[in-house]
């Protein structure tokens, strides 16, 4: 229901990836979901979490991403991951080919401060494209039905955003 009221706003879908359950099989679910209504914005997999299942680890979360880039051809695949957690959970020598695939791929870090100059973003990855920096008691502010609202910022201007995501620039904002 969320999803097709959301209809005519940017959207984008964030899915938690689980450890328990063949990466194929997600990709799959995920990709039946969404088919016949692309969401406009990336597909994000979120990679924070180890529940002690047959298919932890970088390479099966790579192994979902590429899957849903065959079932959805259209799709634009990133990872949402916190910076510790990612360093602490991958190798840039064991997972050489998954960096290798991550680098062209688009990062939403998670990392909870207000201050930006100490956010460091993970190898492979040189920039990121979203910054989760927070979960603050504003929900109600913005309409939402709990308190806690994660807040992100878009790694670029307004223009930039429209650009990518399509729309109307704003006026007085010119491409740069």
């Amino acid at each position: 229901r969320n999803w097709m009221n959301a209809k005519g706003m940017k959207r984008g879908v964030y899915w938690f990836f689980d450890g328990r359950v063949t990466p194929q099989s997600q990709a799959e679910i995920l990709a039946n979901l969404i088919k016949s209504d692309m969401p406009e914005m990336e597909i994000w997999i979120d990679w924070e979490h180890n529940y002690g299942g047959a298919y932890e680890g970088l390479k099966n979360v790579v192994t979902m991403m590429k899957r849903i880039e065959e079932l959805l051809p259209s799709a634009v695949v990133g990872v949402y991951t916190g910076y510790y957690f990612f360093i602490q959970n991958s190798n840039a020598l064991t997972n050489a080919a998954e960096y290798t695939y991550l680098k062209i791929r688009k990062l939403w870090l998670a990392w909870y401060t207000s201050d930006a100059s100490i956010v460091k973003i993970p190898a492979p990855w040189s920039s990121l494209l979203l910054w989760q920096f927070g979960t603050p008691a504003v929900g109600y502010d913005y309409g939402c039905g709990t308190l806690n609202l994660d807040m992100n910022y878009f790694n670029g201007s307004q223009v930039e955003f429209t650009e990518r995501y399509g729309g109307t620039p704003p006026t007085g904002e010119t491409p740069m």
